[in-house]
């Protein structure tokens, strides 16, 4: 569970906090995930996302590779990969090796999306400040309330 003072993580006994002074990169946490191997990713409202492998934490935003300081979700889609975004830089895609930054460019916003989710046929629904969006693996539709809707 994100807090305003780190990252409250329950194992099935204890209920522990991971923070700063444990090299969370800031205590401001608004999303958390836990991938399939294992990897938490920590997006926080200050210092971006960051990934902690159960050793160490790598800051994906401090260290330039991705932008944006404020995190607002975090999705990984049936293939793996890890998907997040937040104010004003898009939406990126980790596919374990490298990320790819998705925006205008792309028929993205760049913008304030605020949710992910997969159907189950493995489309993405991309909810924010300026609509509704759906990813096939392909390309970016805005999605308004006349459609498309399939």
């Amino acid at each position: 569970m994100g807090t305003n003072g780190g990252a409250c993580i329950y194992d099935g006994k204890a209920l522990n906090n991971i923070s700063q002074k444990d090299g969370l990169p800031n205590d401001a946490v608004h999303r958390i995930l836990e991938d399939k191997s294992g990897n938490l990713w920590f997006g926080t409202t200050h210092q971006g996302i960051s990934r902690f492998d159960g050793k160490e934490f790598k800051n994906f935003t401090e260290e330039g590779i991705v932008e944006g300081k404020e995190i607002w979700c975090i999705h990984e889609d049936h293939l793996g990969n890890v998907w997040f975004s937040g104010k004003r830089f898009g939406l990126y895609r980790y596919d374990g090796n490298s990320f790819t930054n998705f925006d205008e460019k792309d028929g993205m916003v760049s913008a304030g999306l605020m949710s992910i989710f997969e159907d189950k046929s493995g489309r993405l629904w991309l909810g924010g400040v300026q609509g509704l969006f759906r990813y096939d693996g392909k390309s970016f539709v805005r999605v308004t309330r006349d459609g498309p809707w399939r």
